[in-house]
């Protein structure tokens, strides 16, 4: 779902693939393309971005990171939900 066309962080290297952005602009979850012209390794053209009241990170990412990324992410959510069930 991409909320946003452009990069919410008002970056001109970077174009959103998927994000979720609320009208405020108080958190950001973001992944696009950058351009890759300061990167030293070219295979990372995925940027993922999040920000929030509390932190504000922005990372660059190949294709197998991405994946590994959100694979832990959900194993998280589904441990979460079998360790809490009463």
């Amino acid at each position: 779902m991409l909320c946003c066309e452009k990069c919410p962080r008002k970056l001109t290297n970077c174009k959103p693939i998927a994000n979720v952005v609320p009208n405020d602009l108080s958190s950001i979850v973001c992944v696009g393309y950058h351009d890759g012209k300061k990167k030293s390794d070219t295979q990372d053209r995925f940027r993922h971005c999040f920000k929030s009241h509390v932190t504000d990170t922005m990372f660059d990412y190949d294709e197998y990171d991405l994946k590994s990324v959100s694979s832990v992410f959900m194993e998280a959510i589904l441990m979460d939900e079998i360790n809490n069930r009463a």
